[in-house]
């Protein structure tokens, strides 16, 4: 089954699951930062419980489009090691230090008259954790990270014999669905996205990212729970 993987097909399923999976979430995050809307809590969570079915969908046709590709999951690098652990801390600690300099940065660009001082919507930013943000969060990071690394890095790099392409590509395509966040918002998740493109880049592990993701998730709605 592998031999009828060609590199056509390898294109077309590539941009058939990007329509699919994340096209949604650049027209949703578009028309939110167009028309912010103000959730309560209890609207809040009816949100979080779409994106978990929406995200598990978009994961299973990606694991669908592989499996009849005739490709395991470690063809994306999705396996484990326990050194997966130490590299996605690593990872998590550089989102980490970039979450707690983001508001000094802001303050510096407000002051110069550069920027407003209004924080970007963020709606992992809540006052209260349940089992299904945590969930949500969770999913959230395997989607983006098996999705617009894991898979697309795999084929572009696999296509194009290209690292520098496949991070081009990769890094903005995560950045534009967290547009609703504000212009300031992109660059700083521009600079927070690059390392764990450069990391698959060379390394071609798509677990640690992931993980490291999840933890960065979870440690932005842990903050926002305190605000």
């Amino acid at each position: 089954m592998t031999a009828l993987l060609t590199p056509r097909r390898r294109v077309l399923d590539l941009a058939f699951i990007l329509i699919v999976t994340i096209g949604p979430a650049i027209l949703m995050s578009v028309t939110t930062a167009m028309w912010p809307v103000d959730y309560d809590f209890k609207l809040f969570q009816v949100r979080h419980l779409g994106n978990i079915l929406v995200n598990a969908c978009a994961l299973g046709l990606v694991f669908y489009a592989l499996r009849a590709q005739g490709r395991p999951l470690s063809a994306i690098g999705v396996s484990f090691r326990w050194s997966d652990l130490l590299v996605a801390l690593g990872l998590c600690g550089i989102w980490i230090g970039l979450h707690h300099a983001y508001p000094f940065v802001r303050l510096y660009f407000w002051s110069g008259g550069v920027m407003d001082m209004r924080a970007p919507y963020n709606p992992l930013m809540t006052s209260q954790i349940t089992p299904l943000l945590v969930t949500a969060v969770l999913v959230y990071a395997a989607y983006e990270e098996i999705i617009v690394r894991a898979y697309l890095m795999t084929e572009v790099i696999g296509l194009t014999h290209s690292r520098l392409l496949a991070i081009a590509l990769s890094v903005p395509l995560q950045v534009s669905y967290h547009s609703y966040q504000g212009p300031f918002s992109l660059g700083y998740h521009m600079v927070g996205f690059l390392p764990a493109a450069l990391y698959f880049a060379f390394f071609r592990r798509a677990t640690p990212v992931v993980v490291g993701h999840a933890l960065g998730n979870l440690w932005v709605v842990w903050g926002g729970s305190a605000l």
